[in-house]
């Protein structure tokens, strides 16, 4: 009684990933991205002052507008550090 061969699964090795893309950032920018930030906060301030809408609606656009700022903040931070490695 010849064996039956059994068939296996052959998976080849996945291709090595490409390096990610380090984009380059200013020199001015990795000085001023927390002054930028800054400004930037102090700018959603004022223009929420002054929007003619109800105080609940204005708080609301403050905390969006916090958490947009801090996106913002994270990613100047992290271009910045990529540029020093």
């Amino acid at each position: 009684m010849p064996e039956e061969k059994k068939e296996a699964i052959v998976i080849p090795k996945a291709k090595q990933t490409f390096p990610e893309p380090v984009t380059e950032a200013p020199k001015l920018l990795s000085i001023f991205y927390f002054p930028l930030v800054f400004l930037l906060f102090i700018g959603l301030l004022i223009l929420i002052a002054f929007l003619p809408i109800s105080l609940a609606l204005k708080i609301i656009a403050l905390v969006f507008g916090v958490f947009i700022l801090e996106d913002i903040h994270h990613s100047l931070k992290s271009i910045c550090q990529r540029q020093r490695q």
